[in-house]
């Protein structure tokens, strides 16, 4: 039994090295795929296919979405500070940082929808910046993200 147990993980770990294979970024609802296959196609325990898919992650040097919203809320709590609000030009040094802590893997628009998404589950407001101080600058920023497009190495 213990065999075939390890020879699951063993198809897992592949299956993941094949799927992030020409990537260097994997984004949440990709995550939420190889994670889901591994627990119904490999019928592996949720925590042993996240932790196999977080190693081959690691060995790769991947980066995970999850982990690059994390620091970028972090960077957006210290910008905001004490009011919790971030202008126009501060929100478009942190779309810059997004891009620079993905290596490049994330670009076009998607990096602001990122950070507007992380801004919004953070509760920061946007500060009324330009010569009509609004916050339209904010609203532009598509809600909705687009798909993640898988980078050129």
């Amino acid at each position: 039994m213990e065999s075939s147990r390890e020879e699951a993980r063993r198809r897992y770990r592949g299956f993941v090295c094949m799927a992030a294979q020409d990537r260097k970024f994997l984004s949440r609802s990709e995550e939420k795929r190889l994670l889901e296959e591994g627990v119904t196609e490999f019928d592996l325990e949720a925590e042993e296919a996240r932790g196999i898919l977080l190693s081959v992650m690691d060995e790769r040097e991947f980066l995970l979405e999850r982990d690059l919203d994390r620091r970028i809320a972090a960077v957006l709590k210290y910008e905001a500070g004490k009011n919790r609000r971030i202008d126009r030009k501060r929100f478009k040094r942190i779309t810059k940082l997004y891009v620079e802590l993905s290596n490049g893997a994330v670009t076009g628009s998607q990096p602001r929808h990122n950070v507007k998404r992380v801004m919004e589950e953070e509760d920061i407001r946007p500060a009324r910046s330009g010569p009509l101080a609004s916050r339209r600058w904010f609203r532009r920023v598509d809600a909705k993200a687009r798909p993640l497009e898988p980078a050129k190495a």
